[in-house]
C-alpha cells in the first residue's frame, strides 16, 4: 500500500525505510570489511541518514506528513536560523536551542492526561460536566 502526498507523489514508507536500513548496514559493512575505501562508507552513511530522515517525515495511517501543518513564517524562521548556524555557529547554535525550547513549550504533549481529560470533557453534555466537577471539588 502506498501513501499519496498532496502533490500526487507516491512513496512507500516501508520501501524508504528498507532502503535507509540497507544503506546504513552497507555503511557498517564497508567500514568493517573495506576500510581502505572511506568514500564508499561516506556515501552509504549519507544516503542512509537522508533516507532515514525522509522515512521519519512521511505520513502514516495514524498521522499526517511532518510538513502538513507548517506555516510559511515558521519555515522562514527555521531556514534563517539554520543559515545563521552555518554562517556563524556562535550566534546560530544558541538561537537554534532557544527556538527548539520555545517550540517544545508551545506544543502540548500529545499523550498527557490533562489533554485527554480536556478533550473528553468537551465531548460530554453540560449536565454531566458540571456534576463531575462538583464531585471532584467535593461540593454537591
Amino acid at each position: 500500500m502506498t501513501e499519496t502526498s498532496p502533490k500526487g507523489l507516491d512513496l512507500n514508507p516501508r520501501l524508504v525505510g528498507l532502503i535507509a536500513l540497507g544503506c546504513l548496514l552497507g555503511a557498517g559493512g564497508s567500514y568493517l570489511f573495506l576500510p581502505h575505501k572511506p568514500s564508499l562508507y561516506a556515501g552509504f552513511i549519507r544516503v542512509g541518514l537522508l533516507m532515514s530522515a525522509l522515512w521519519l517525515a512521511l505520513p502514516s495511517k495514524n498521522r499526517e506528513a511532518a510538513w502538513a501543518r507548517l506555516s510559511p513564517l515558521g519555515v522562514a524562521i527555521w531556514v534563517a536560523t539554520l543559515l545563521l548556524v552555518a554562517i556563524s555557529p556562535k550566534l546560530g547554535v544558541p538561537l537554534l536551542i532557544v527556538l527548539m525550547v520555545i517550540r517544545f513549550i508551545r506544543r502540548p504533549l500529545r499523550g498527557s492526561a490533562a489533554a485527554k481529560r480536556k478533550s473528553s470533557d468537551e465531548n460530554r453534555p453540560d449536565d454531566q460536566r458540571g456534576s463531575e466537577t462538583a464531585v471532584r471539588t467535593g461540593n454537591s
